[in-house]
Order: C-alpha cells, then structure tokens, then sequence
C-alpha cells in the first residue's frame, strides 16, 4: 500500500505498517518483521579475541559479579551473532524508552538463538560519542504526589561540543538531585539500594556521563545478560576506519545515495527524518576535545564546531586518512553512518530501533551495499506506558481496560474517557471542539495538495501537534470542571493522565526508570516486567508495573 505522499505518514505509522506486513514498507529494508536477513546469517563473526578482551577490561571496573560477563566469552565463537540497540548515555539510563530497548534486544536475542541454534548476545550501544548534552543532561521521574521532577548533574548544557563520554558529572548538582529524588519520592524498602547507587555512579571521583551510565546499567541491565558497549573502544574505532576512509575519499557522494533512498521514503508519505546539505561529510574528528563537523569545500574538507560552525581547521583529504591512519580515535561517525559502523564491527543480525531511528535506517539502505556491510533485520522496539498498581485501580473504576490505557497520545487517552457523563454543555462543547480539529485538518490537507516545501510541512506539523496537544488538554480541563458530579472519576482521570502523560507527554519518552519504577518495585522487578511485554505487538501497550493481584 504505497500511501501518496499527501497522506504523510508518521515514523511511528511508517513503523506500524512494516510490523503489518506492508510489502512497500517492507521493500526499504533488509527483510520483512521478525525474519532474519540471510547475508548476516552467513557473514563470520568479526569479534576477534583481542577486542574481547579489550572489552572485558573496560567493563570490569563497574561489574560487581565477575559471572556477569559470561555474555562476552559467549561472542568468542565464530558463530555467534547479536541483536544491538542504543541510546545516548543519559543521566540515570535516561528515559524509559531506553529499559524498553534493552528489554526488546534481550527478547529478540534469545528468539534468533532458538531459531538458529547459534549463540545471540544483545548489545546496548551506548552513544557516548554524542555531544547534544542539553537532550542527555536531564534527569527527570514522577514523584509521590505524580508531578513530573526534574534536575540536572552536567556541568553545563549550553553550547557543548565534547563528546559526553569527556564530560564531567557536576558533583554539587549531582547531590542536590539525589537529595531531591529522596524528599520527592515514596520512602520504600527499594529506595535506599537505589539511592546507593545513583551515589556510587554519579558521585565517584572522575564521574562521566558514560561511566555513570556504565555504572548503573551494569548494576541493573547487565545482570539480564545485555552488554553494554562504548564506541570510544579501541576495536570499535579500528573497525569503523574502513567506513571513515571511504568516507574521507568520497564525501560528499554518499549524500547522493541517502538522497535516492530519501525520494523513496517521501514517495510513501514520510518525511525523512535526516536531511542532508549536499556538501555535508558524515563523520565528525575531535580538533582538541571539540568534536568539530565535518564539511567539503572543494577539494578540502574543513572541520567547524557544531552549532556556531566557527572554523577550527581546513584539512586535504590526504591530511585526513594520514590521522585517521595514525589516531582513528578522532574520528567518529553521525547519526547516519553509525548504524553502519555498528553492524561492520559486530556480528549483527538484528536492530532495535525507535520510531525515528526507524525511519532513518531506509534513509541509509544503499548505503550497506557501497560500504560492504551486511544489514541487519530491523525490529522495532516495543511501545510501552507502565501501569502502576494505583493507576490500575484508577482505571477499573472508570470501566477503562489496558487497551485504553495504551493510548498512542495524550488527546487519544482523553478521547477515552468520553463515555464519562458531560450533559448538554458539555455536549455543545464537544461540537465545537469538534469543528476546531477538522479545521485543523483542512488546512493541512489543503496545505498538502500544493507543496512539499520542507518548511511549510514542518510548520504545519508544529502546528497540528500543538494544536491537538492543547485542545486535549483544554478539553480534560473541560471535562473535570463538567464531571465535578462525579468526584473519584475526577480525580481517577487525574490520576491516569499524570501517570501515562506526564505535562501531556509520553510516559516513555518523559520519565526514566528511577521512580515510580526502581522506588516502588526494585531492580528484579525489571526481569518480571520484561516477561509481561509482547515484542510483536503493534501500537502502545499498557504493561502493568507489578503482576496484578490473583483472583
């Protein structure tokens, strides 16, 4: 069903339609869902015993049992394959979208192993080399009174150009949020062990935000037997030089071919998520401890610091593969090219993207076959609000089931409570708030049938998710003042939409793992909730955060 472009789908719709089996979908990717790519299958593990051992030692310093590592003699046999993910090396694991990941490369890991018969390892990427510390710097969770909280242990957002796994926890700040999540949170039986950590994590002397991160993941995740992996090891950036050299001789050619692909994507109504300048290179090079841009003029390649694109160095391409030969260390890939790296220097069979990283991966197709690199199955990670026990019970006074609970968005929760009484007011404002979103859907339509124009449609798009962002939130407004008849149904719909929407924004992408989660429930809960998740699923699934009671 090759949708026209006019309908414009979503990353997360691009997403849903490949899981149902769309064959245009389908057709920009190595294989259809849940199969397995046949040149992967048949590709030698390019693990040698050396990086093995090279990534023992970078790990050991934060394993607490040495058993742990088990994973990494299993990746010595030739045989062996992985199923990867990744996310940025966010302050506390960062966002809850990130457990989901880990939880689905474990899942989908130990499907290829039954199916296959070979040894699966999933692997956590960790994206250290980013240096977008103003997304990765906050930390945020509910508190007891379900607000959304939220504090910060970098130094200083603004303006940074270092790679995070170079930048310092702020001690100062860093005990300020413990102390906050201690006066925010729930006094439990889990909240001490947690407390620990986060300390031993974030406030051990030299603290990153890699080594925190590395730190809790390897007291939490790794455990569940997902290894963690920092692309600053050595192995990695000797793997990734073959990529970097060819990149180095052709810049800005591959721009060429993401561009075809990218025609294909909007050929179905996407609009591609990565848009490329036609004399943009693909990889970045530390000048210093900036991680500068690269960009061609001409014959040379001249390197800016991001954001300012102030000039920090112009270098020939022959400069260039001369250091990437002696310090390959510098260099690093983008968004665009990592998946590439990724899948050159692991043996992978699967990727776990999000709905974004989806969408870009078909921006990158062509790109496998001119950097000789087998390109994995992509399976979607699963999409998931967690329920608390209070929240449950919110909800089965409202007759609303975890069908329900899985709204996709903000305004399609709210649109769930509909069947809560509204009387003739109530019925007059629906109309016209009614009136008001099919406005909203004229104009884009109308804005549609006449142009493509990049910043037109972004514009539109703002415009339509604020629009449909605020008039949920006016309408809920509406129907608590209208449904003060019914006191507990107020206050259970309060309840629920500060739980799953928290200030109107996904659950997943608002609020990391330390509270409710690890407060309430404790680290092993995390192994309880990865069994009640289905990998397959298509949509948002409500997961229940503690197994509910037995009749």
């Amino acid at each position: 069903m090759a949708q026209p472009a006019a309908l414009r789908l979503t990353p997360f719709e691009l997403q849903e339609a490949y899981k149902a089996g769309d064959p245009a979908v389908a057709a920009l990717y190595a294989a259809g869902p849940w199969q397995w790519p046949a040149e992967a299958l048949q590709r030698p593990n390019p693990i040698t015993p050396a990086a093995l051992a090279e990534w023992r030692v970078f790990l050991t310093p934060y394993v607490t049992d040495a058993t742990h590592l088990a994973p990494l003699d299993r990746l010595a046999d030739p045989r062996a394959l992985v199923v990867v993910t990744g996310q940025q090396a966010g302050a506390g694991l960062g966002p809850m979208m990130a457990l989901w990941k880990a939880l689905a490369a474990r899942h989908w890991a130990r499907q290829v192993e039954a199916e296959t018969g070979r040894p699966c390892v999933p692997v956590f990427w960790i994206a250290s080399d980013d240096h977008d510390l103003a997304e990765i710097a906050p930390v945020q969770w509910l508190g007891a009174d379900g607000q959304r909280r939220a504090a910060s242990v970098a130094p200083d957002a603004i303006g940074n150009t270092r790679a995070v796994w170079r930048v310092p926890v702020d001690i100062p700040r860093a005990e300020q949020f413990i102390d906050l999540l201690s006066t925010t949170t729930a006094e439990t039986e889990f909240r001490p062990a947690l407390l620990d950590d986060l300390s031993a994590a974030l406030l051990s002397p030299g603290a990153t935000f890699e080594s925190q991160f590395l730190s809790l993941f390897c007291r939490w995740l790794l455990p569940l037997g997902i290894v963690p992996l920092a692309p600053r090891l050595g192995f990695v950036r000797q793997g990734a030089t073959a990529i970097m050299r060819a990149e180095i001789e052709t810049a800005p050619a591959t721009n060429d071919h993401i561009a075809r692909a990218s025609d294909r994507l909007a050929a179905l109504g996407v609009e591609p998520p990565v848009h490329r300048a036609g004399n943009e290179a693909n990889f970045f090079i530390e000048v210093g401890d900036i991680r500068g841009k690269a960009t061609v003029e001409g014959d040379s390649i001249a390197i800016e610091t991001p954001g300012t694109r102030e000039q920090l160095a112009v270098y020939t391409r022959a400069e260039l593969l001369a250091i990437l030969s002696a310090e390959p260390h510098r260099f690093s890939p983008n968004a665009l090219l990592r998946p590439l790296v990724q899948d050159a220097v692991l043996p992978t069979i699967a990727y776990i993207p999000g709905p974004t990283e989806f969408a870009y991966h078909a921006q990158i197709a062509d790109l496998y076959a001119v950097f000789g690199v087998p390109r994995p199955a992509l399976a979607p990670r699963p999409s998931v609000a967690l329920v608390e026990p209070a929240v449950r019970r919110a909800a089965s006074r409202l007759g609303l089931d975890h069908g329900q609970l899985g709204a996709s968005t903000y305004a399609a929760l709210v649109a769930a409570f509909d069947a809560l009484p509204a009387g003739e007011v109530g019925e007059s404002l629906e109309r016209e708030f009614a009136r008001f979103a099919q406005a909203i859907d004229h104009i884009e339509s109308r804005i549609a049938a006449v142009t493509r124009d990049t910043g037109t449609t972004k514009a539109m798009d703002k415009l339509k998710e604020g629009a449909e962002g605020n008039l949920a939130r006016l309408r809920e407004r509406a129907r608590a003042w209208l449904g003060t008849l019914d006191t507990d149904k107020a206050r259970a719909r309060e309840k629920i939409t500060h739980a799953l929407f928290p200030d109107g924004l996904a659950q997943e992408r608002s609020i990391g793992l330390l509270a409710p989660l690890m407060i309430q429930h404790g680290v092993a809960a995390i192994a309880d909730i990865a069994g009640r998740i289905d990998y397959r699923a298509s949509g948002f699934q409500a997961v229940d955060a503690a197994p509910p009671p037995t009749e």
